[in-house]
């Protein structure tokens, strides 16, 4: 099968192909070729932005993710990612900002309370980290990274007997996991 040089979907398709095996440098062409074809792709803008992720290029990828926000408002995956950009930058209040909309747009959403939760045990707004984490716990069957986290946010906040319940919750749920 030969590509069409000048098809959208097969570029963006392939380019999301190559960021799933991880293969950020593989799926950049593809994604400048969309763009030069499609200036307002907001998928080839969250697309390349992953590919800035994978590259630990945070700044990079935060640029393209606001512009598929920008083309396409309710993009909770996104926010999302540029969430985690944020946070990997220590930008935590534009972390939380970001994950907040995630919630706005799906508060199911798991990770988007997990990943502020985190950004909250950073700052030290233990309350609000433990609601996220609690929140991230019903929202998902196993949740031993929110079991795990807000064991330490317990323990910081020296309410030790919680952060043993949540710990070992945490090892019963993935007893493999260090």
């Amino acid at each position: 099968i030969q590509l069409d040089g000048n098809s959208v979907l097969a570029l963006n398709k392939r380019a999301n192909t190559y960021l799933a095996i991880n293969q950020p440098d593989n799926a950049g062409p593809d994604l400048d070729a969309v763009l030069q074809l499609d200036p307002k792709n907001a998928y080839a803008f969250g697309n390349r932005g992953w590919a800035f992720r994978q590259k630990k290029l945070y700044k990079e990828s935060i640029n393209d993710f606001s512009k598929a926000i920008k083309f396409k408002e309710q993009n909770a995956w996104a926010y999302q990612m540029r969430g985690l950009s944020y946070l990997d930058l220590l930008n935590y209040e534009m972390a939380i900002k970001d994950f907040s909309e995630v919630i706005n747009i799906d508060p199911k959403h798991y990770w988007a309370h997990n990943n502020r939760g985190i950004c909250y045990m950073h700052t030290q707004y233990y309350e609000l980290a433990i609601n996220d984490f609690t929140k991230a716990i019903d929202l998902n069957p196993n949740p031993t990274d929110a079991y795990s986290r807000r064991g330490y946010t317990m323990a910081k906040m020296s309410r030790f007997e919680q952060a043993v319940d949540d710990y070992s919750m945490a090892i019963q749920l993935a007893p493999a996991i260090p």
